[in-house]
């Protein structure tokens, strides 16, 4: 019974050495893409390799010339068909070409294998190729073309910078219609006349109305506030020609205090408004009713105080010119010039 196992044992470990060894030897096999071709046209030489993954493939260094009529046109080059755990299969290709006639014996080439630090090497035979004569064209008296020229399609690669080209173009055409006839059909609108009222009075009404709506609320305390610093910032500019409309708070401060006679009571009031307007318009501030009402009434007491201001300094400034004589008086001096 114990010589019989061991007799199953023996035979079945020599089954898989063999199984093992048989699906463990690489292969090669070679394939010529024509058996037949004139002179000077090429032919693919392709050696398909099995072995296993892991396993490196290397081809013999060759010359141009392979010997026998043979030439390399083009380097070698390997594909790799399939690369897993069942196996590796490659295809070294290599394009021939021919310039003699006649039967021409394709040489074999070996491959070889390395796995695991186990090298062999592949033989794939030989293969006969039959080159012919160029026919002769009677018509010309010349020789015929080896091959007559291939129909080349145009690609769409081609075909794209002529597509955009004419996509740029339309884009253009159309932008220059459109243009004119959007010129043509434009009237001149002529410019809104200027408002001649007096700065005070074009600032008051401004304000007056934003308070008397009571802006804060519809549409808003952005709304107001800009409305209000608009106004403000205008008087002051036609007022003291002072540059306000571009300015910071800052800035326009510093022109108040060193440029006009604005009081230091205004210019803390001005203060106040346009720094209350800024967190409004950019810090998302809301204020209370009682500070956008309080500074309504504000801006509307500073243009009226100040206009007040100007007015009385104005009025100053007459009565301090020398007042011209009346029409008897100029008589008088005549004749007693005259005199």
């Amino acid at each position: 019974m114990t010589i019989h196992k061991v007799r199953n044992f023996l035979l079945a470990l020599t089954f898989s050495f063999l199984t093992l060894v048989a699906v463990a030897q690489p292969t090669a096999e070679r394939h010529l893409s024509r058996d037949s071709v004139q002179v000077g046209d090429s032919v693919m030489l392709s050696l398909r390799v099995e072995t296993q993954k892991g396993a490196e493939i290397y081809l013999p260094q060759l010359s141009d010339t392979l010997g026998g009529g043979l030439e390399l046109y083009l380097p070698p080059y390997l594909d790799t068909l399939q690369y897993d755990e069942k196996g590796f299969v490659a295809l070294w290709r290599l394009p021939l070409v021919s310039y003699d006639t006649g039967w021409l014996a394709v040489p074999d080439i070996p491959l070889l294998v390395m796995y695991n630090g186990h090298a062999d090497t592949l033989t794939t035979g030989v293969s006969m190729l039959y080159v012919s004569y160029v026919p002769f064209d009677e018509k010309t008296g010349e020789l015929a073309d080896i091959r007559e020229p291939l129909a080349q399609s145009i690609t769409f690669r081609e075909l794209l910078p002529w597509l955009i080209a004419l996509l740029a173009a339309l884009l253009v055409a159309l932008g220059i219609y459109f243009w004119l006839r959007f010129r043509k059909k434009t009237v001149h609108v002529p410019d809104a006349p200027k408002d001649t009222r007096p700065p005070e009075e074009i600032a008051l009404s401004i304000l007056h109305d934003l308070t008397q709506r009571e802006a804060w609320r519809s549409p808003g305390a952005k709304y107001f506030y800009t409305g209000v610093t608009d106004a403000l910032r205008g008087y002051l500019a036609a007022t003291w020609k002072i540059r306000t409309l571009e300015e910071t708070t800052a800035e326009i401060l510093e022109a108040l205090r060193t440029d006009t006679p604005c009081t230091t009571t205004h210019l803390e009031q001005i203060r106040q408004i346009l720094q209350r307007s800024a967190l409004v318009k950019f810090a998302r501030f809301e204020p209370t009713e009682m500070e956008a009402r309080t500074d309504g009434g504000t801006a509307v007491r500073i243009v009226e105080e100040i206009a007040a201001q100007v007015a009385q300094e104005r009025n100053k400034e007459r009565e301090s010119l020398p007042s011209e004589p009346s029409l008897s008086e100029q008589l008088l001096t005549s004749e007693e010039e005259g005199k």
